[in-house]
């Protein structure tokens, strides 16, 4: 049996182009960082996953975000819309053969529904997954209507 050696890609082709892509734009990020150190770019963090979804009572939203401590994860809620950022870091030894973990801040922001009720968020933070308990106002829950 041959031994083949593991090329980290996309694509089962030797050449991506989008890996050719995203290596010049990791250039170009570190390029202008060190002409403008203030300036922040998009892609030198990460977008953590994050599933929503809705209960008759309540919105759920739940983000992975393995590794952070709680003192590292902020939320806030502002002008209707719900943003949840971080920061996220790892160490990297000099001699790194590979490193395919993300690290550095991240931010994810959602327009809260007029039905949520944002001053009854309710967060809890376990096993890596930052789950969001939005309630419903009263007036957007669904009412039974009996008939006599």
């Amino acid at each position: 049996m041959a031994l083949v050696r593991w090329r980290p890609t996309r694509s089962l082709w030797a050449w991506d182009p989008f890996q050719e892509v995203e290596r010049h734009i990791r250039e170009m990020e570190q390029w202008l960082t060190r002409l403008w150190p203030e300036t922040e770019t998009r892609s030198t963090g990460w977008i953590p996953a994050m599933d929503l979804y809705e209960t008759d009572d309540h919105y759920i939203l739940e983000m992975d975000l393995p590794g952070l401590q709680k003192k590292n994860i902020q939320i806030r809620v502002e002008d209707g819309v719900l943003t949840i950022s971080g920061e996220r870091n790892v160490e990297t030894p000099e001699q790194c053969l590979c490193q395919e973990r993300w690290a550095g801040k991240f931010s994810r922001s959602i327009t809260l529904p007029d039905a949520a009720d944002a001053e009854h968020i309710q967060a809890e933070y376990k096993n890596g997954v930052l789950r969001l308990t939005i309630p419903k106002k009263e007036s957007a829950k669904p009412v039974e209507i009996r008939i006599k």
